[in-house]
C-alpha cells in the first residue's frame, strides 16, 4: 500500500468516525461524553418523592424483605402486593422496600429503577411516635395521576381533561423505570386504579398494600407479631416519648393487642398518657368498638371539656392541617393555653405537630367526627371562626375583585397552602344558604383552581358562585363568573353545547346591565367556539366590536387572543404572530406575567412564518416557563421542532413533533395537528448525510398563508 492509498483511507476512516460523532454523540465534547460513559455512580439522576426512611420503625421482617426485594428485582410480575388486614405493618415495610430499591440504584447503574414514585391513601403511617396523619393522601385515580405528574415535573398533564390524563401518564411511565408505590390501594376507586395497574406500561413495576387479596399479583401476605417483635416496637414507642419500658408493660401490650402493630402503638401512647395499665385489655379488646376507637374514647375522655378539647376538635375541622397560631386563635387560646394544650395532645398522639402546623391523625378525626355531632354549638362556632379567619385572609392577600386574584395568587402562598380549608368553608357556606359567603370567598378562587390543575373543583365553585351572585342581585359578579369563570371552562373542555348556553346567558345579562367589558368577552369566546366548528365563516364584525367594547386590560388580552385564534385557525400565521405578541403584552400588563399557553404560540407562529431567529428567544422563554400549560407546552414543543429541522437535526425534530401531537390529540383541539402530521410526512429519512444539513421544510407552511 503506497503513502497515498494509505491517507486516503485514514481520511476515509476519519470522515466516518466525524459522521458517527456527529450523529450519535451531537454537540457534546468528545471528552465529555468519554467521562460520561464511564462508570460513574455518582451521576446518575434518580428522581423520587419517597418520605423519609422510618430508621427506628421497621420491627424484623427478613423474610418477606428478601421476598419482596428479589420479586422487583426480576420482571416477573408487573405488580407486587404487600397484603394484610389493617394496622399490620404493610406500609412501613413498603417503605423500607423502597428506600432499598432507592439506594441500590443510586450506587449501581445497572439497577432495575431510575425512578420512585410514592402514592398512598393511607390516613394514617406507623411511626416511633405513633400513627400520624398523611398530609397528602391520594383518594382516587386522579390523585395518582397527579401524583406522578408533580413528581415527575410534568404539572401541565393537570390541564387537561381527566379523561384523557391516563393516556398522558401511561405515555410517561413508558419512558422510565419506575416503581409506582400505592400504598392502602383499597380506599381508592377501585376498578378504576386496578384497570390502571393491570395494563401498567412497561417497564414501570408497582408495589401496592392492599387489605383483600388482588388474586392477579404476586403476593405476600403480613401476620400479626410474635411477643418478641411487639416488645421491640413498645419499647421503642415508649421510649420515642421519653417513657422506659419493661418486661410487664411489654407482655401485656401483646396479650391485649394479639400483636397487631396498631394496636401495640397506640397502646403504648395511652400508657404513656398515664393509662391505667390493669384496664388496657378490656379497652382494647371491648366487643363494642374497635380497638383503635377504644382507644380514642379512653384518651379524649380525659380532656373533654379541657382547652385541649376545644383544640382537638378545631384541628379536626380543617380539612388537611392548621398553622398553630391559627388553630390557638380559632379555639380562643392564648399562646400559653395553646400551647399546654398542644403538649398533651402530641403526647396522646392524636395529633402532630411539624414545621409550625398542626396535623390530626384520621382515625382521630373520624372519631371528632362524632364528637361534632354530640355538640353542634361548639362545632358551629368553632367552623364560624374558622370561615371569619378565611374571609380576612383572602380579602387581604387577593382582594375582592374578580381580576385582582390572576396576579396576586402569584406572591401569597400562605393562601396558596390554605386553599383546601378554603374549599371546606365555601362548602359549610353552601349547606348554610351563606350567598355572601360562597361569593366572597369562592369567586376569587376560580382562577387559581385552573391553575393548579383542579379542574372540576373550579367549575363546581364557579356554579356555586353563580347562584350565589344571582340571589344577592351582584349582576357583575355574575357576569364574569357565568363567561370567565364557567363558561371559558366549558369552552376548554368541549363541552360546546352548554358552553354556548352559559355564554349567552353570560352576554345577555351583560348587556342587560350595560357592562360592555362582558358584552365584549362574551363576544369574543362564542366566536371561538364558533370557529371550532366552521373555521370559513367571517367573525370580523364581531371581533371588531368585541375590541370596541372592551376596556379591561385583562379582557383585552382575551379578545386579542380569540383573533389570534382565528388568524390560526385561518393559517395566517405572520397575523397569529403579531395578535399573540400583543396579547402576551397585554397580559403582562393585566397579569404581571408571561401567559405560558400564548407565549408559546407566540413563538410557534413565528417559528411557521418562516421568522426562525425571532422565534428561537421566544421558545426558549416559554420551554422555561415556571407555570407551563398542556397546550403551551404542546406548541412549544411544535416550534422547537421546526427550529431543529432547520438546524439540521431532523431525528431530534420529529421528536419533538410527535410529543406536540400526542399531547393536542390527547386534549382533542381542533387545530394544529394537521400541521404537524404533514410536517412528520415531509421529514426525509434520517441517515448520517443530511446530519450536517437538512433542507428546511417550513416553506410548507405558508403555502395557505395570504401575506407570507
Amino acid at each position: 500500500m503506497n503513502w497515498s492509498t494509505m491517507l486516503s483511507a485514514v481520511g476515509s476512516v476519519a470522515g466516518i468516525a466525524a459522521v458517527l460523532y456527529v450523529a450519535v454523540i451531537g454537540q457534546v465534547p468528545l471528552a465529555q461524553w468519554w467521562r460520561s460513559r464511564r462508570h460513574d455512580p455518582g451521576a446518575r439522576q434518580i428522581v423520587h418523592n419517597l418520605p423519609q426512611p422510618l430508621h427506628h420503625g421497621l420491627v424484623d421482617r427478613t423474610r418477606e424483605l428478601v421476598s419482596l426485594m428479589s420479586e422487583l428485582r426480576t420482571p416477573a410480575h408487573p405488580v407486587v402486593a404487600i397484603v394484610g388486614f389493617g394496622g399490620v405493618g404493610k406500609t412501613t415495610l413498603a417503605l423500607e422496600v423502597a428506600h432499598q430499591l432507592f439506594r441500590r440504584a443510586r450506587t449501581d447503574r445497572s439497577a432495575r429503577y431510575d425512578t420512585f414514585i410514592w402514592c398512598s391513601a393511607q390516613q394514617y403511617e406507623l411511626l416511633p411516635s405513633g400513627i400520624v396523619q398523611r398530609r397528602s393522601a391520594v383518594q382516587s385515580i386522579a390523585d395518582v395521576f397527579r401524583t406522578i405528574a408533580i413528581t415527575l415535573e410534568r404539572r401541565e398533564i393537570l390541564q387537561a381533561p381527566l379523561a384523557e390524563r391516563e393516556h398522558l401518564i401511561r405515555a410517561l411511565l413508558s419512558q422510565r423505570k419506575t416503581l409506582l408505590v400505592v400504598d392502602n390501594i383499597e380506599t381508592i376507586e377501585e376498578d378504576a386504579i386496578l384497570s390502571f395497574l393491570r395494563s401498567m406500561p412497561s417497564p414501570t413495576r408497582a408495589l401496592v398494600t392492599t387489605r383483600p387479596e388482588l388474586g392477579w399479583a404476586y403476593e405476600i401476605r403480613l401476620a400479626e407479631f410474635g411477643p418478641d417483635d411487639t416488645a421491640t416496637l413498645v419499647a421503642r414507642e415508649l421510649a420515642a416519648k421519653g417513657v422506659d419500658s419493661s418486661p410487664e408493660v411489654e407482655g401485656q401490650v401483646y396479650e391485649c393487642s394479639g400483636g397487631v402493630a396498631l394496636a401495640a402503638v397506640w397502646s403504648a401512647g395511652q400508657i404513656a398518657y398515664g393509662f391505667d395499665l390493669e384496664a388496657l385489655p378490656d379497652a382494647v379488646s371491648s366487643p363494642d368498638g374497635d380497638v383503635v376507637g377504644y382507644i380514642f374514647s379512653n384518651a379524649i375522655a380525659g380532656i373533654r371539656g379541657t382547652g385541649s378539647y376545644r383544640l382537638l376538635m378545631t384541628i379536626s375541622l380543617f380539612p388537611a392541617d392548621a398553622a398553630r397560631q391559627t388553630a390557638f386563635r380559632v379555639a380562643g387560646l392564648d399562646d400559653a393555653a395553646g400551647n399546654s394544650a398542644a403538649r398533651d395532645l402530641v403526647k396522646l398522639s392524636l395529633v402532630r405537630l411539624a414545621d409550625d402546623r398542626f396535623s390530626i391523625l384520621p382515625l382521630a378525626r373520624q372519631f371528632m367526627a362524632g364528637e361534632v355531632s354530640t355538640a353542634p354549638a361548639l362545632a358551629a362556632e368553632l367552623k364560624g371562626r374558622i370561615t371569619d379567619f378565611m374571609l380576612h385572609l383572602v380579602a387581604d392577600a387577593l382582594g375582592t375583585d374578580y381580576w385582582a386574584p390572576i396576579t396576586r395568587w402569584l406572591t401569597n402562598t400562605d393562601v396558596e397552602r390554605d386553599v383546601g380549608t378554603i374549599l371546606q368553608c365555601v362548602r359549610w357556606a353552601v349547606a348554610d344558604r351563606n350567598s355572601e359567603t360562597v361569593l366572597r370567598l369562592g369567586g376569587v378562587l376560580v382562577h387559581h383552581l385552573w391553575r393548579i390543575g383542579m379542574i372540576d373543583e373550579r367549575r363546581m365553585v364557579s356554579e356555586w358562585c353563580i347562584d350565589a351572585a344571582h340571589e344577592l342581585g351582584h349582576a357583575e359578579w355574575e357576569i364574569w363568573l357565568l363567561i370567565d369563570g364557567l363558561g371559558y371552562i366549558l369552552l376548554t373542555c368541549r363541552d360546546d353545547e352548554r358552553a354556548a348556553e352559559v355564554l349567552n346567558r353570560g352576554r345577555d345579562l351583560a348587556v342587560a346591565n350595560a357592562v360592555a367589558d362582558g358584552e365584549a368577552l362574551a363576544i369574543a369566546y362564542l366566536v371561538q367556539l364558533t370557529v371550532g366548528r366552521d373555521v370559513a365563516s367571517d367573525h370580523t364584525a364581531d371581533l371588531e366590536r368585541a375590541q370596541a367594547l372592551a376596556t379591561l386590560s385583562p379582557v383585552r388580552a382575551r379578545v386579542r387572543a380569540v383573533q389570534a385564534y382565528v388568524a390560526v385557525a385561518q393559517r395566517d400565521w405572520r397575523t397569529a404572530a403579531e395578535m399573540y405578541r400583543v396579547v402576551v403584552s397585554l397580559r403582562r400588563e393585566s397579569d404581571g406575567y408571561d401567559p405560558p399557553t400564548q407565549l408559546a404560540l407566540y413563538g410557534l407562529m413565528l417559528a411557521l412564518a418562516g421568522q426562525l431567529a425571532q422565534a428561537r428567544p421566544v421558545l426558549e422563554r416559554s420551554r422555561n416557563h415556571p407555570r407551563q400549560t398542556l397546550e403551551g407546552r404542546a406548541y412549544a414543543s411544535f416550534g422547537r421542532a421546526l427550529l431543529a429541522e432547520d438546524s439540521g437535526r431532523p431525528r431530534r425534530a420529529a421528536r419533538w413533533a410527535t410529543e406536540a401531537l400526542a399531547d393536542l390529540r390527547a386534549m382533542r383541539t381542533r387545530g394544529l395537528e394537521p400541521e404537524i402530521e404533514t410536517f412528520l410526512a415531509n421529514l426525509r429519512p434520517w441517515s448520517p448525510a443530511n446530519i450536517v444539513r437538512f433542507g428546511r421544510s417550513v416553506a410548507l407552511f405558508r403555502r395557505g398563508n395570504p401575506s407570507g
